[in-house]
């Protein structure tokens, strides 16, 4: 009867073993899932207020004079990063290397500074579209957006395909970081922001 009872005892705790693993297998992909999009909206939120922040103060009222001033600022605040992370004559992995090498504020200010270097660009090519369309067509482009639209995206795809460079149109989800700021924070805030991986993998 001891021996039985010990049998069950080990079986039942070995079911137990194996949903915890399970269930904690099932709480790491569900956390997969939600921190890309939780990071998508977020990224989308800081481009849309910056966007925003630009129609406001970028010559409102004039799409040509607002576009070239909006690729201005891109193009000089990615010389400011590109500068600041010490690759003045690197490549885009040359540039990543180097930011990572850098102390902590000077890599975020770096991140910050290229962040709104491609939200001004995009919308300095975006805005200029939008100009120039009216511009040729006498009718707003958002009056026409059909057209304006399979005009632009044909363009683009056709320049990244023939530069190789189409995982440059991927941003969150499907790539949620190129230069990542893990340890910006180390040993400060990295205890309470880590990520949702980690949180649904602790044990309740």
């Amino acid at each position: 009867m001891a021996t039985a009872g010990r049998m069950r005892g080990q079986a039942s705790k070995a079911i137990r073993v194996l949903s915890h693993r399970v269930h904690s297998k099932c709480r790491l992909r569900s956390a997969g899932c939600i921190e890309p999009l939780l990071v998508a909206a977020a990224v989308t939120s800081f481009w849309r207020g910056a966007w925003y922040v630009m129609d406001a103060v970028l010559f409102p009222g004039d799409l040509l004079r607002s576009g070239l001033a909006s690729l201005g600022i891109g193009w000089a605040s990615f010389t400011v990063a590109h500068k600041a992370a010490g690759a003045t004559q690197a490549a885009g992995p040359d540039l990543r290397a180097a930011a990572l090498r850098t102390p902590p504020l000077r890599r975020l200010a770096v991140l910050y500074c290229l962040g709104l270097s491609v939200v001004s660009c995009w919308r300095g090519v975006w805005v200029l579209w939008d100009g120039v369309y009216e511009r040729l067509t006498g009718t707003p482009a958002t009056q026409d957006a059909l057209a304006s639209g399979l005009a632009s995206h044909a363009l683009g795809l056709v320049v990244v395909i023939a530069t190789g460079h189409l995982a440059s149109v991927t941003a969150p989800p499907a790539l949620i970081a190129v230069i990542t700021d893990a340890g910006a924070f180390s040993g400060v805030f990295a205890p309470y922001f880590g990520s949702l991986a980690i949180l649904f993998s602790r044990r309740r």
